[in-house]
């Protein structure tokens, strides 16, 4: 797999979730054959917002060597932020690691895979509109 191959699949996990996407903003960047970077903002039906970075390279799999995903609320709160930031020495799954409702609520986590963070996104949202919020 070449890194364009990688971003094109990511462009095209990102149009399965269509139907709770009201804007996206992606930008590429590709640095070799074997590396680049992702990065975007993408926008949903109920005003939230997942702001994205991938550092990738390419070997017999695909490393994330920097990632982010972070998701707010309209009003700029914060619901989730997966990232690999090595600042959190003490959560077992250092250097990843999940904030959930604050930058202090700290959980382990794996690397994420986006198809699973938008997975999460949709099912947040369908939550508050079952529950009228």
């Amino acid at each position: 797999m070449l890194i364009d191959d990688y971003f094109k699949y990511l462009k095209q996990t990102i149009q399965k979730f269509t139907h709770i996407i009201s804007l996206q903003e992606i930008s590429t960047d590709i640095r070799s054959d074997l590396t680049g970077k992702i990065k975007g903002s993408i926008s949903f039906m109920d005003g939230s917002i997942l702001y994205f970075i991938e550092v990738i390279k390419i070997n017999s799999e695909v490393s994330k060597l920097k990632y982010s995903y972070h998701y707010q609320i309209k009003d700029g709160n914060l619901v989730f932020r997966y990232d690999n930031a090595p600042h959190h020495k003490d959560v077992k799954s250092f250097p990843q690691h999940k904030h959930f409702s604050s930058d202090d609520n700290v959980l382990i986590s794996s690397v994420p895979i986006l198809k699973n963070i938008l997975s999460e996104i949709e099912n947040y949202i369908t939550s508050k509109l079952r529950n009228g919020r």
